[in-house]
């Protein structure tokens, strides 16, 4: 006879003895470790969201097996749901520990995952020793969290012994790089914490990196609660589960798995599940989710352990399990927080007199968080000491002459962008681009593409919303990260910004200067030929163009294509050249 023990996953339920023969080991669906090596891709592209449900998804087809269980508390880690994540990391553990010799390689990994959540909570005492219980272990992913933690625990002789330790291991790992990059002075330590940002996993405009950041600030919310799902199991002749919903919202169904096997749906309470009368010994997973119309509303189970004579066999075919254990281990590289890598780097610069360097590097901090510690104040202190300061006077029309600025807002857009450049290209004119970052990040061959056509690139804001409606820290964020898209792509930086709409106030045009921003606003119009016949409407936008003219044009679907053709020969018959807002400023 066997006995068995029940673990409930978010809710209670009592212990249960189990008789049941020795039998084979229940056989699992083929496309769990795919699914989870797909999961791991998803996070070391920086998507833990759907990362995030495919390891669900693999989860439920082996609820019992410690990868998926691994890689959800790697994926809820990425978004800052820390203490989901320790939950999940604990039950991979256990799971492990009491698993096949397959399942207990990865037991290292859930143990990181749940030392790295306590250095993210701030118990560093508590993660650090944890860390140091696995690196003996031969386990050297710990290492470089391990570095963190002796330096955030001021002992940096440590800190030095397990950074050079990783990078032996591992040297392009971005969070120990960091770790040398802080102990070391001078332009040395400038050089190493610049190659750690290279090396930094993830998208280089977000905040957290991929992987473990440390710390992490990203929150997620949305998630199915598990808490409210309860699963009793009653080994009577019958072999019961029955699932018990504390939400709110009436269910419409309810489906249960076993060992990612469907096992049954119940549409009425109670919600009762058959379950095999002999299922064998080893760890078995029972899955259930709540479903309401078309959505889950929660999702939640048990393990069930039946133990049996010698070691639970193992699952899986070797090599296959090897290779998802280490695409797991490297999804779930620990690195560092670039907006923490920029400002210590910003902090380097500035203390070898890299105030240029400085500046820019604060600038990225505040273009990911503005709140991030004093960068935001050290950001504006230094564009006053390097004299970059914008008018907090809004320019609609330059010195008169005959010249006119043709200025292009919205973009750069596919097609739209190319063909505007075409006309300016042949007439020879060139002009003032006001680009919006999530365009000019979503297209940056674009940027390159008017850069290099000798067009100037200006400030239009990232998100185009009412800047009226932000602080002046957000009007700040919204130019900057505009900026460091623009600088990454074409290593030009712009100094005009022209609010949405125009919509501005005194304190939107102050937080701009600030940071070394002019705004711009126009004379003339293409709106004005909204609805009008092409040469119609072209007469009327050249009846307001004077001497000195800022002209507003579009990258978007407006008339700006009909009327520019026209508009260029008609201004040229007329005796005006064309310049960039620069030129026109003498700058």
């Amino acid at each position: 006879m066997r006995r068995c023990t029940v673990l409930i996953v978010g809710a209670l339920a009592a212990a249960a003895v189990l008789h049941a023969p020795l039998l084979a080991a229940t056989p699992v669906k083929a496309g769990y470790l795919p699914r989870v090596r797909q999961a791991c891709d998803l996070l070391r592209r920086d998507l833990p969201h759907q990362a995030d449900d495919e390891f669900i998804g693999a989860n439920f087809q082996d609820y019992a097996e410690p990868l998926g269980w691994i890689g959800i508390g790697a994926a809820k880690l990425a978004q800052g749901q820390v203490d989901v994540a320790i939950e999940r990391f604990a039950q991979a553990a256990a799971l492990a520990a009491k698993g096949s010799a397959q399942a207990r390689a990865a037991e290292l990994l859930a143990r990181l995952g749940r030392a790295v959540c306590l250095l993210q909570r701030g118990e560093v005492t508590k993660g650090r020793v944890e860390l140091a219980a696995l690196s003996p272990a031969g386990f050297s992913a710990a290492l470089a969290p391990l570095a963190w933690a002796d330096l955030e625990s001021g002992d940096r002789s440590a800190a030095q012994a397990h950074a050079m330790q990783a990078l032996g291991e591992r040297p392009n790992d971005a969070l120990a790089l960091s770790i040398a990059a802080r102990l070391t002075p001078g332009a040395e330590g400038v050089r190493l914490m610049r190659r750690a940002i290279e090396l930094c996993p993830g998208s280089p405009y977000a905040a957290p990196s991929s992987g473990l950041a440390l710390p992490n600030t990203e929150r997620a919310t949305g998630a199915p609660d598990v808490s409210l799902v309860r699963v009793d199991i009653k080994y009577d002749p019958d072999r019961r589960a029955t699932v018990t919903w504390l939400g709110q919202e009436q269910p419409k169904y309810i489906t249960l798995t076993f060992d990612g096997r469907e096992a049954g749906l119940s549409n009425t309470p109670p919600h009762e599940f058959g379950l095999p009368r002999d299922p064998g010994p080893g760890t078995h997973g029972i899955a259930v989710e709540v479903w309401g119309d078309g959505v889950v509303l929660g999702r939640g189970g048990a393990f069930l352990q039946v133990q049996g004579p010698g070691e639970p066999p193992n699952r899986y075919d070797g090599a296959e399990y090897a290779a998802a254990l280490e695409d797991l281990r490297s999804a779930m590289t620990a690195a560092p927080n670039r907006v923490h890598l920029h400002y210590w780097l910003a902090g380097a610069c500035a203390a070898i007199g890299q105030r240029q360097n400085a500046l820019q590097s604060y600038e990225r901090v505040v273009a990911m968080d503005p709140a991030f510690a004093d960068a935001r104040q050290r950001m504006v202190a230094l564009c006053s000491a390097l004299g970059r300061k914008g008018s907090t006077r809004p320019v609609s029309a330059t010195p008169a002459s005959k010249r006119v600025c043709l200025t292009f807002d919205d973009g750069p857009s596919p097609i739209l962008t190319e063909r505007v450049l075409d006309l300016l290209r042949a007439a020879k004119v060139r002009a003032t681009f006001f680009v919006v970052g999530t365009q000019a990040r979503a297209h940056p061959d674009l940027l390159r593409a008017i850069a290099a056509a000798g067009h100037e690139l200006a400030n239009h804001t990232y998100s185009h919303d009412d800047m009226i409606l932000k602080t002046p820290a957000e009007v700040q964020q919204e130019l900057l990260e505009t900026q460091v898209v623009v600088e990454d792509a074409t290593g030009r930086r712009p100094r005009w910004f022209r609010p949405p709409g125009g919509r501005h106030t005194a304190a939107v045009r102050a937080a701009a200067a600030a940071i070394g921003y002019t705004t711009v606003l126009w004379s003339a119009n293409v709106s004005v030929c909204a609805g009008l016949p092409t040469q119609r409407g072209l007469r009327r936008l050249l009846d307001e163009i004077k001497p000195g003219a800022i002209v507003l044009l579009h990258n978007g679907p407006d008339e700006t294509l009909d009327v520019l053709p026209g508009l260029l020969a008609a201004l040229k018959n007329r005796g005006y050249t064309f310049c960039t807002l620069s030129e026109a400023a003498g700058r």
